[in-house]
């Protein structure tokens, strides 16, 4: 009787860990990647915007994505949290600038409008991942950013109130509830009915600047002192 013969056990195939994904592009980050997101909400609404179409903007694997941020969800917060401290800077850069109570306000509205016609979908982001995430980062943003940004408007108020520019018969919590409605509304909303109102190529982009004039002619004549002699 002939011996049974040996089976030669088959090499194990090594599972790649937790790594870095392989065939990525070296020395592409998270930064390469929440540039190629950005880019591509200039060119498309943030609803149809999908892994693969970032990670091919940016040259790379789309694991990439899920290396770094988990999933599409992470990289918009990340996208998100970069738009926040660039818009905080802008701020603080206008709230410098010498003026007027109504020199302020207006500079302030405008460097808000202007940073959301130059950075689209940010007002979606911030709605959907801050307004309505249910997250304890999304519920911390809400109290830091409403609060800071209230005190801002409160103290330009008081100012133009001591100088006598202000009426003292209005609540300003209800001017930072319509100042941010009116913004939302522009920004995620209204777009539609652009064409119809204006030209074809009607956008908030192009709309910004006589947008934020015009929101701000209405919120001064609504809390400017009136002259009782006119």
């Amino acid at each position: 009787m002939s011996k049974p013969q040996k089976q030669t056990a088959k090499p194990k195939t090594r599972r790649r860990g937790q790594g870095r994904p392989a065939g990525s592009a070296n020395g592409v980050g998270e930064d390469a990647l929440i540039g190629a997101a950005r880019k591509l909400m200039k060119e498309k609404p943030l609803a149809e915007l999908t892994r693969l179409e970032v990670a091919k903007s940016a040259g790379v694997d789309p694991a990439l994505i899920r290396y770094y941020f988990k999933d599409m969800d992470g990289l918009l917060v990340a996208v998100l949290k970069q738009m926040l401290a660039e818009s905080s800077m802008a701020i603080m850069s206008s709230k410098e600038m010498p003026g007027t109570p109504e020199d302020k306000l207006r500079r302030r509205i405008e460097t808000f409008i202007d940073f959301g016609a130059a950075n689209p979908g940010s007002h979606d982001l911030f709605v959907r991942f801050i307004i309505d995430g249910k997250t304890k980062w999304a519920a911390e943003k809400r109290r830091e950013i409403t609060k800071a940004g209230f005190a801002d408007l409160k103290t330009l108020v008081d100012e133009g109130r001591a100088e006598g520019v202000f009426r003292d018969d209005f609540d300003e919590r209800f001017l930072y509830i319509l100042f941010f409605a009116a913004s939302s509304f522009f920004f995620r909303t209204a777009g539609p009915i652009f064409p119809q109102l204006f030209d074809a190529k009607a956008s908030p982009r192009t709309l910004a600047k006589p947008y934020s004039a015009f929101m701000t002619d209405i919120l001064l004549s609504g809390i400017e002192r009136k002259d009782p002699s006119k």
